[in-house]
């Protein structure tokens, strides 16, 4: 798994210097391997150095995974979907 969070991060690094005039908002899932390879894309793309045993950013939000679902979009979405047009 530490190759993999070395790779995350390091694919933070390369994303600053092609967009590092961009306001960060970060997306997540609350799946556990999800959340930590954003962790270390996080440090990569602020700069931390690398360090296997500490990634501590957190991304913007957290969506959980599963059944649930954002009901407020969802909810527009199905009923665009279903709204017939006369």
């Amino acid at each position: 798994m530490a190759d993999c969070n070395y790779r995350a991060w390091e694919s933070g690094r390369s994303f600053v210097g092609r967009y590092d005039d961009l306001e960060l908002f970060v997306r997540t899932t609350d799946s556990a391997r999800v959340e930590e390879t954003s962790r270390f894309w996080l440090e990569g793309f602020t700069g931390s150095e690398f360090d296997a045993s500490a990634a501590e950013r957190k991304a913007n939000v957290t969506i959980p995974e599963g059944k649930v679902r954002s009901t407020r979009l969802h909810t527009q979405c199905h009923a665009r979907a279903h709204t017939t047009s006369t």
